[in-house]
């Protein structure tokens, strides 16, 4: 097995022909050379002694480049430099005598000192299992060196196997500008934002033109270290305050302030809580809220977006609430109870953790309105994963099956100008456009429920209270 793969990406760089000779005079030979070169037209033709495989291939990007060669190669350890590089004659040599594990990068001497980049590198294969950011066109080698040490590789820095790596200064100069900006990006990414000051000094010595290049790394350092606490906190807004001005969801609330009557210090068991919005709410009113999902991602967005001192969350299953007997003096789940595999299983558990005559708030789809056909259910039904869609009637013989008194049920959306506007706002989905329809969507939608509102909708309300025991 070859002990050595040498991958080089080309692009346009006829200096490929001197990278090839300098390989040629390698004191160590057992290493093989593999070449991507998505040059407009083939650079390499002569014939060498080389143990090599050269590759003409479509267009790609350098990362693009590395990862189709380490598929192909058949080395132990990983060597990669450029096509305008040249590396001495016991480059290999050197390089390979201090390897130690597959958690250590070699780095060798280049006649540009500085940070590291793919001109001289031995690495172990595993490397390549971390990919590049795709964000990237130019810096993305310094991204990747980067977080190969937040994986937890080892760089060794030795004074030996010298490249000389050639740079064309006109090149650089018009490339200063995505240097300076893609820089400026990785320190912030990684939380190295004092690197941007260490970087403008190492560019004001390298030369005149790194001027041109710091002036970007400054902008651009100002500008994404804004955009990303501006994003950060664009997107806890968002999180915690969607729902506020999402249709159904503020009029589920609003049900919820009129029907819900919880003292103050109240225990309360948010049954699919999803985000925590109304778990949090109910915190807000002085009441003790526990959250339960089974989705560890949706807990995990609560616990970040939508955590107060009196409310918390659980990933648990609402067929098995982790919670004692007789622990809440109210249940709340809210559009949940239509994804359970079995509602009375889940409808006994919420009993079981209600004290003797607590409340359970529930909302569940319908979907019974006239002006929603067959063919909108089903693909309803599918998206969002509804195991079945309920009336009044259905509701009342499973909650009497599950130890429940009914003692309210209303249907909501339950008029087709409420229904027209939940389904527009289902099909722009949340943005600006969204939040201004909202303006009139939900005073309208209220209106029109009160007025012309029939014994079917969207969603059915129902608040009941646990009557007996069940085992």
């Amino acid at each position: 097995m070859t002990k050595v793969s040498v991958l080089v990406p080309v692009k346009n760089d006829k200096r490929i022909i001197d990278l090839i000779h300098a390989l040629e005079k390698q004191t160590f030979k057992d290493f093989e050379v593999l070449i991507a070169d998505d040059s407009e037209k083939r650079l390499f033709y002569r014939k060498t002694k080389l143990n090599l495989r050269y590759f003409h291939t479509e267009p790609m990007s350098i990362a693009e480049k590395f990862d189709f060669l380490v598929k192909e190669a058949n080395g132990k350890m990983i060597t990669i430099t450029e096509s305008d590089c040249a590396p001495s004659e016991n480059w290999l040599k050197e390089l390979v005598s201090e390897y130690e594990d597959d958690r250590t990068i070699i780095v060798g001497t280049q006649r540009l000192p500085g940070r590291v980049n793919y001109g001289n590198l031995l690495l172990p294969k595993s490397a390549f299992e971390i990919k590049h950011d795709t964000n990237l066109k130019i810096a993305d080698d310094t991204d990747w060196f980067i977080t190969l040490g937040e994986m937890g590789f080892k760089f060794k820095e030795i004074d030996k196997a010298v490249v000389l790596h050639y740079k064309d200064p006109v090149k650089r100069l018009f490339r200063s500008y995505m240097y300076g900006k893609e820089h400026a990006y990785i320190y912030i990414k990684h939380k190295e934002g004092r690197k941007i000051l260490k970087s403008i000094a190492y560019r004001l010595a390298l030369s005149f033109f790194s001027f041109v290049q710091v002036i970007f790394l400054i902008i651009y350092g100002i500008y994404y270290k804004i955009k990303f606490y501006t994003t950060k906190l664009i997107r806890a807004l968002y999180e915690q305050h969607w729902e506020d001005f999402h249709l159904y969801r503020r009029i589920e609330w609003d049900m919820i302030l009129n029907w819900f009557n919880m003292k103050e210090g109240g225990r309360v068991c948010d049954v699919g809580c999803g985000r925590g919005f109304f778990t949090k709410k109910l915190a807000g009113r002085k009441c003790i809220v526990y959250g339960i999902d089974n989705d560890k991602r949706e807990i995990k967005k609560a616990k970040e977006y939508n955590k107060v001192d009196n409310n918390g969350y659980i990933v648990a299953d609402g067929e098995n609430i982790p919670f004692k007997t007789a622990s809440f003096d109210a249940v709340i789940t809210i559009s949940s109870l239509e994804h359970f595999k079995s509602d009375r299983k889940a409808l006994k558990e919420m009993n079981r953790v209600l004290r003797l005559n607590g409340n359970l708030f529930l909302t569940v789809d319908s979907l019974s309105h006239k002006g929603i056909d067959a063919k909108y259910k089903k693909t309803h039904a599918k998206k969002y994963r509804v195991v079945k869609f309920y009336t009044t009637n259905d509701l009342k013989k499973v909650f009497s099956n599950s130890g429940f008194e009914l003692k309210k049920d209303k249907y909501v959306l339950n008029s087709s100008v409420s229904i027209f506007f939940h389904k527009l706002h289902s099909r722009i989905g949340l943005s600006g456009l969204s939040l201004l329809l909202f303006l009139i969507s939900y005073p309208l939608s209220v209106i029109s429920d009160k007025i012309f509102g029939a014994d079917s909708g969207w969603w059915i309300y129902i608040d009941s209270m646990g009557k007996e025991e069940l085992i």
